[in-house]
This record gives structure tokens, C-alpha cells and sequence, in this order.
């Protein structure tokens, strides 16, 4: 789901819960490399967005505040959207 959060994601029925997720998360290397890559292209999504917004400035179809004011919302969906993992991932080594 391109630009889901988290809770977006595991909302529909079937879906796993967020704690399934993010144990996995920290337990599967390659299911977080494909978390973070997700997360990745959602933050480049909202990138493009911010660069629309620059775009209809130049162009004198919105104002600086506005523009200003819409930069701000995307960089705190941004925020809220990035997920936050305190733990890393558990040594296989066993060190």
C-alpha cells in the first residue's frame, strides 16, 4: 500500500498484527531489508510531493506560506509515518 503507515497496513481483516510484524521485523534480516526498502519509497514518495509543492510556487499557482505551510504538513506525515524500532536485529553469531 503505497504510503501506508504501519497501522494502515495491518488493518484489513487477515492482516497481521502490528506486534507479528514487527517481530518479524527484528527477526527476519530479509523481511526488514524489505520493511526498510517499503519505508524507504514511501519517504521518497513524500519527497516528489515536496518537490510538487516547489514546482506550483515557481509557477505562482500557490504562495510562499502556503507552500510553507504544505512542506510542513508532508514533513510531519513523514514523522508520524516512520516507524520507530528502538531494538536492532538479534546476533545469529551468538556473541
Amino acid at each position: 500500500m503505497n504510503g501506508a503507515s504501519v497501522i494502515d497496513a495491518v488493518a484489513p481483516p487477515g492482516a497481521p498484527s502490528v506486534r507479528t510484524l514487527y517481530g518479524r521485523v527484528r527477526n527476519c534480516p530479509g523481511f526488514r531489508a524489505a520493511f526498510v526498502d517499503a519505508c524507504d519509497w514511501r519517504n521518497a514518495w513524500l519527497a516528489f510531493q515536496a518537490e510538487l509543492v516547489v514546482d506550483a510556487v515557481g509557477e505562482w499557482r500557490l504562495s510562499i506560506p502556503a507552500a510553507n505551510a504544505k512542506i510542513a504538513a508532508l514533513k510531519a506525515r513523514r514523522g508520524r509515518l516512520t516507524p520507530k524500532i528502538y531494538r536492532t536485529p538479534p546476533s545469529r553469531s551468538g556473541l
